[in-house]
């Protein structure tokens, strides 16, 4: 199994909405998904929505309470080889934080799979590029995520 996670503090100012827009543009500009046209009709929806072909689903949800503004948000391919590849993102927004929670992993059904090296998800560029360059890694003053 590959894995890359990351707990990543987000400029307070910044609204869940936001955070779903930027996932949906993520998956809907990659090369691996082919969900282009679903998530474009998805795209300015602030609660959730799901999307399931057999190759593919995108599944997210937000909850809004007095205190805390949640937002989910999962990603799986599955492959012709038995291959799982999954994205999942939680951010929590409350009146004196907002963290975002990014894990991606494989899980591949068969042994003979010969899998990539983990690398840093692309999320975590257009997160600094599309709402604020002040991304902090969690447990640092600040980090250089190397793109």
């Amino acid at each position: 199994m590959l894995q890359f996670n990351a707990l990543v503090q987000l400029p307070n100012e910044t609204s869940n909405h936001q955070v779903l827009m930027v996932c949906n543009e993520w998956i809907a500009g990659s090369p691996h998904s082919k969900l282009k046209r679903e998530l474009e009709e998805h795209k300015h929806e602030e609660h959730g929505y799901s999307i399931t072909t057999p190759q593919e689903e995108f599944t997210s949800e937000r909850i809004i309470a007095d205190e805390y503004d949640l937002v989910g948000v999962k990603y799986c391919t599955f492959d012709d080889d038995g291959n799982i590849w999954r994205s999942e993102i939680v951010s929590n927004k409350r009146n004196t934080a907002h963290n975002i929670s990014i894990r991606v992993y494989s899980e591949s059904h068969s042994p003979q799979f010969q899998k990539p090296d983990a690398k840093k998800p692309y999320l975590i560029k257009m997160l600094l590029e599309n709402l604020d360059r002040q991304l902090i890694m969690a447990g640092s003053a600040s980090h250089n995520l190397g793109f």
